[in-house]
């Protein structure tokens, strides 16, 4: 089992395809990155997801990148600052090349610094970078 599969927070669920918005992130970062700009998406499923109430992580299963079996890292990462004050950071995982998390965690920027991930939001700023 690997440390993503064990990690306390993790919930399986039922394999569900990715929803928009992880569809979108996750696209985006793969496009940033030559050695994943290349890989299709479609039968990406995600299979657990964190249940710690604070982040909105996905854990992932797909099929592996050939070219990057065997090894195990970071991809690329978003980062966003928000109308609302809020620092939102969207970061894709590979193990074994293949797509294992999508971390995604909000970090609440204003004077109240406790407010939850919100729902909605604006983008003031928006960088995509690889890694």
């Amino acid at each position: 089992m690997t440390q993503s599969q064990n990690h306390p927070k993790r919930r399986q669920i039922p394999a569900r395809d990715l929803n928009a918005q992880e569809r979108a992130w996750i696209q985006e970062i793969l496009d940033s990155n030559k050695l994943w700009s290349d890989v299709d998406l479609g039968a990406t499923k995600v299979v657990a997801e964190c249940d710690c109430g604070q982040c909105r992580t996905a854990y992932l299963d797909s099929p592996q990148n050939q070219s990057l079996r065997g090894t195990r890292g970071y991809i690329g990462r978003i980062e966003i600052r928000t109308n609302n004050d809020f620092g939102i950071t969207v970061t894709l995982d590979q193990l074994d090349g293949k797509l294992s998390e999508l971390y995604v965690n909000a970090v609440d920027l204003s004077d109240e610094e406790s407010r939850p991930f919100p729902e909605r939001w604006g983008e003031l700023a928006h960088i995509v970078e690889p890694m």
